[in-house]
């Protein structure tokens, strides 16, 4: 017995950097592996659809989700063109607060933002109730269907 203690104390200490390095691996792939995916993230859900104001869509704009009551959520937002809008990394589940701007002109590019002293500032077409004071919500789960968002005057 007292051969074999030797044995593994000599083989300890000529390889303590080996067996340390091999427990930092093992302990970070079982923190890893306990978050569900593989960066930590959680999941996220598709979020587009449609936006029209009086029944005609939307021709540019933006849509903003804003986390409702979980500040850990991130917020997120998307153009709106023709009426339709894509959240391209989706969203993660719970409940946010929809903010919706649109006006009849395009975005500026960035090119042309010399021209912004000599350009008229863009018309709000939709009214502050649906944006600056909007009351909108949207709970966003697994199984949300194709988002429809019908604005009236």
């Amino acid at each position: 017995m007292n051969v074999f203690i030797r044995r593994w104390a000599g083989f300890l200490s000529r390889n303590r950097i080996a067996i340390s390095m091999s427990a930092l691996v093992a302990m970070i792939a079982m923190v890893s592996g306990c978050s569900g995916n593989r960066n930590g993230e959680p999941q996220r859900f598709h979020i587009g659809g449609n936006v029209t104001f009086s029944d005609a869509p939307v021709p540019y704009g933006v849509i903003e989700f804003i986390p409702a009551n979980d500040e850990s959520l991130p917020s997120s937002s998307a153009n709106i063109e023709n009426g339709s809008y894509h959240i391209d990394r989706g969203l993660p589940e719970g409940k946010y607060r929809v903010k919706i701007t649109g006006s009849e002109t395009p975005p500026m590019e960035a090119a042309s933002m010399d021209a912004m002293a000599t350009t008229p500032p863009v018309k709000e077409l939709i009214p502050s109730k649906y944006n600056t004071k909007s009351t909108l919500e949207l709970v966003v789960h697994s199984d949300l269907p194709h988002q429809e968002f019908h604005l009236e005057k």
